[in-house]
Parts: C-alpha cells; sequence; structure tokens
C-alpha cells in the first residue's frame, strides 16, 4: 500500500481525447485496506446493493461488542469478527421468523467496521434489513411503520449466539489470551450479566444513504485521505466526529507510530469476508426471491423504485478540461545489466509503433541518469512511437537489452523509449 499510485507498481500512459494531452497514471495496489484505490470497485458494489434494494422501508441495524471482547478479539480476530456477523445474522432471522414479531424471512446486509472515529478498536457490525418479509406460505408481510423489531429481544440473543459461539471456539482450542477454563468462564459470565446493545432505526434519507455510508469503508478500512489533515515529519492531524459532544467535527493529533499502529488494528485476516448476505438476498437465492418480492409489492400497490448511485468522479484534462481519456500504453519497471553495472529502467508498452532505423550518437550518455556515459555502441535499432513521442533506443556494451533511451514529450520520470524485442520501451532511471 505504501508503493500505491507510485511509478514502484508501474502505470500507464493516458491521453486526452479531444487534445492529446498525455499523462502519467500510476497502478494502484488494489489491497482493500488501502485509502487511495479501488474507487472503481466501490462504485460498482454501490451500483450492485442499489439494484437490490425494494419499494419497502428500511431499517439501519448496529451490532456492537461490549469492551470486554476487545483484547479476545485482537489476539482472535477470525473468531470473533466470523462470530460477531454470523450471531448478528441468526439474530436478525430467529427474531423477524418469530409469529410473535413478524413471522417472515426478511432481507439483511451486513458489513463489518472495527473501528471508531479516532481509530480506536471498536468492533461492530453494520446492516440494513428490509422493514418486511416473506412468510412462509409465499406471501409479503410487512413491519409497523417506524418499528422493525424490539432492539431489547434483539439484544438478548445477539448475547447468547455471540457467547455460544465463543464457548464453541474455546471447546475447539480456536480461541487464545486466557490462562485455563476458569478464566474463560469468568469473562463469560461478566458478559452474560451486562445488556447488550442493539441499535434499530429507520434511515431518514432511506436506504441509499446509508448504502452510501457503508460503501465508503467496503473496500478500506478506518480512516480516508479526505479526514487527514496534515502531517509534519513526526504528528499526524486528522479530523473525527466527536458523537458524544454534539456530533462535532474536530481534529485529533497523534504521533506518526501511534497513529500506524491504530490503524494496522484495523487491517483484517486474509480473505476474511466482511460484506455479507442474508436471507432474501442470500447470494444462492438472491435473484428468485427479490424478484417474487417485487412482483408481490406490485400486486399490494407497491411502485418500482430506483436509487440514484454517483458515478465516479473522473479528473479532467489540465489543458481542455475533457473528461475522456484514453490508454495508449502501459509501463512498468524493469532491471538490466549493463556491463558490471545493474541499471533500474523505465519501460513503456505502447499499441501503435512507427518503426524506422538509424544511427544515434552513445558518447553524450544519452538517457543515462547523472550524465553517465554509455558507450561502446557498435549499432542501433530505432523504434518510436510518434504519437507517444518516444525517442530511439540505444544498446550499449555488454547489454542485452537497451540501457539508454532519451525521451522527447513523454511525461514520463526520466524518459521513455522502445526495445527492439517485444515492442517495449526504456528510460533508465538509477544505477
Amino acid at each position: 500500500m505504501a508503493r500505491c499510485r507510485t511509478a514502484a507498481l508501474g502505470g500507464h500512459i493516458e491521453r486526452c481525447g479531444a487534445c492529446d494531452h498525455a499523462r502519467i497514471a500510476y497502478n494502484s495496489c488494489r489491497n482493500r485496506h488501502c485509502p487511495k484505490c479501488c474507487a472503481a470497485q466501490q462504485a460498482a458494489w454501490l451500483s450492485r446493493e442499489a439494484e437490490n434494494l425494494l419499494p419497502v422501508e428500511y431499517h439501519h441495524v448496529v451490532f456492537t461488542l461490549p469492551a470486554e471482547v476487545n483484547p479476545i478479539g485482537l489476539h482472535n480476530p477470525v473468531a470473533v469478527y466470523d462470530a460477531l456477523m454470523s450471531a448478528a445474522a441468526q439474530t436478525i432471522r430467529a427474531v423477524a421468523a418469530d409469529p410473535k414479531h413478524l413471522g417472515a424471512e426478511v432481507g439483511l446486509l451486513l458489513v463489518l467496521h472495527t473501528w471508531g472515529q479516532t481509530l480506536c478498536y471498536h468492533p461492530h457490525v453494520h446492516g440494513i434489513a428490509t422493514g418486511g418479509g416473506l412468510t412462509p406460505d409465499g406471501r409479503w408481510r410487512s413491519c409497523r411503520p417506524g418499528f422493525f423489531l424490539p432492539v431489547r429481544v434483539l439484544g438478548r440473543v445477539f448475547r447468547g449466539a455471540f457467547l455460544a459461539r465463543m464457548r464453541d471456539a474455546f471447546a475447539r482450542g480456536k480461541l487464545a489470551g486466557f490462562e485455563d477454563v476458569r478464566a474463560f468462564e469468568s469473562w463469560v459470565r461478566r458478559l452474560r450479566a451486562k445488556e447488550w446493545v442493539v441499535y434499530s432505526k429507520p434511515p431518514l434519507g432511506g436506504p441509499a444513504v446509508v448504502l452510501k455510508y457503508l460503501a465508503r469503508y467496503t473496500h478500506r478500512v478506518a480512516i480516508g485521505n479526505s479526514r487527514l489533515v496534515r502531517f509534519d515529519g513526526e504528528r499526524v492531524t486528522f479530523r473525527y466526529k466527536d458523537y458524544a459532544g454534539a456530533s462535532k467535527t474536530k481534529e485529533m493529533t497523534l504521533g506518526a507510530a501511534e497513529f500506524v499502529r491504530r490503524w494496522a488494528t484495523h487491517v483484517l485476516p486474509r480473505g476474511f469476508v466482511k460484506v455479507r448476505h442474508y436471507g432474501l438476498v442470500a447470494n444462492r437465492h438472491r435473484s428468485a426471491k427479490v424478484a417474487a418480492c417485487r412482483r408481490l409489492l406490485v400486486a399490494a400497490g407497491c411502485g418500482p423504485v430506483s436509487w440514484a448511485v454517483e458515478p465516479v468522479r473522473v479528473e479532467r484534462c489540465p489543458v481542455c478540461g475533457c473528461d475522456r481519456w484514453w490508454s495508449s500504453g502501459s509501463i512498468r519497471w524493469d532491471r538490466v545489466w549493463c556491463g558490471a553495472v545493474r541499471w533500474r529502467v523505465w519501460t513503456v508498452h505502447s499499441r501503435r509503433w512507427c518503426v524506422r532505423s538509424g544511427r544515434v550518437s552513445t558518447e553524450s550518455g544519452v538517457g543515462a541518469p547523472g550524465g553517465v556515459r554509455v558507450g561502446g555502441a557498435r549499432r542501433c535499432v530505432a523504434r518510436a512511437d510518434r504519437s507517444a513521442g518516444v525517442a530511439p533506443v540505444v544498446y550499449g556494451r555488454g547489454a542485452r537489452r537497451a540501457v539508454a533511451v532519451a525521451g522527447n514529450r513523454l511525461p514520463a520520470p526520466t524518459g521513455a523509449g522502445t526495445i527492439d524485442r517485444g515492442g517495449g520501451g526504456r528510460g533508465i532511471e538509477s544505477p
């Protein structure tokens, strides 16, 4: 992630569709924890989820673990996070299926969060649940307006479901952090004696508002670049919302090491699925059940609903303001040998080529860093991409590949060019 959108990961050449202005667009790391990339994947996820929304009232639910669970979660993230999400889903589905409350199967989307506004460790689950569901006989049954399920019942069922999963994990030896069985049972008794809080309320702006909130962190964790204020080399200052202080926006300053430590506690285990669907929107039967719900709702007089999704923001051309870009080639870092010196070179792969031959003097050290002379070239083969302004290639002594390239107007760090084999281009960065 530290190399995200830098030359170390390579990139591609983008050209404006109107004025042909060229720029280097470095590749992103595509790490799901990175605060700088995956905007396109985030928008695609939001669009897919919006397509499955039904024309009914939705409810925003939040399941939070007590503070006593936090040390165990840090030592056993997979066991605790999986128990948290599965227990929350079981709670909603069990209480909703009870004829005393709703007696129907609801749709539920859950997203795991492990942080608070100040990056403290605070595991909880956000969810969006349909305000109604399918009954066992195939009819649609709605909740009372403005009410989903009793939160006190949800809290107690959630407490029992989570502790049952913790007992099972401890019995299988999957739960570390306890000296013996007595320590574990004492921990369970303290948790069972507390009332667990479950939040449930219809979102003020509809389900699209909650979806957009959840989408901010489906492909990143804890904090985005927009909240960072400054970094002076030793301390990081960022904005946060103080919910205990009338939701006022404040600033917090942390040492760089402490800031990184807090952020690193929210990196999820490899392969852990933090976005899960249950009930009507479960992946296996989603299409059939959502279609059946829509038919029943339309027959009951509920018209179709469409939710607007904000498009991905595209950077405009600084010359003409056009927002259309096309890729004219890819670039990457590579390493080649020139005699006894190993050079780190910039490689360009272009789609369109104009081939020509000729000789280029190597006495001036064309393309070499710091004026280093590349000598001993007995011949050169030049290939150029006129559209990208790529300069010819020079073959140097002892090099199997091109070792010196002169860049013309291509916006690469130290120049760009092409090699004779494979249609690539290279420019030397540093020895």
